[in-house]
């Protein structure tokens, strides 16, 4: 047992690292990049084997990597998605489909 928190220390310390180091290039409140350094961590831990394995570099540079990117991936991804507004393209789309005008009113 003690062994066991050391292999899961080992392979989950690199990840959180590159989630930090994310952190500089993400904007936003402290909740939003406490968040999004847990799930960069998280992705770290349970991907860095399957990268490891993969690419055939070493689990810890694995880890970092899909920290540090996990995290700019999913910011930038949100980001995209807010500014496409989709509810508002929908609506649109619904509007169109169904013959009514966007303003009634006009």
């Amino acid at each position: 047992m003690p062994q066991d928190w050391y292999d899961t220390a080992r392979q989950l310390i690199p990840g959180a690292i590159g989630s930090a180091g994310a952190l500089f290039f993400i904007r936003g409140g402290w909740k939003r990049k406490a968040g999004l350094t847990i799930l960069g961590s998280v992705a770290a831990f349970y991907g860095g084997a399957y990268v490891s394995q993969t690419w055939g570099i070493p689990e810890g540079l694995a880890g970092f990597m899909i920290g540090l990117f996990s995290m700019s991936i999913v910011d930038k991804s949100v980001e995209e998605w807010y500014s496409l507004s989709i509810g508002k393209l929908i609506s649109d789309v619904v509007r169109s489909r169904f013959g009514k005008r966007r303003y009634d009113d006009e």
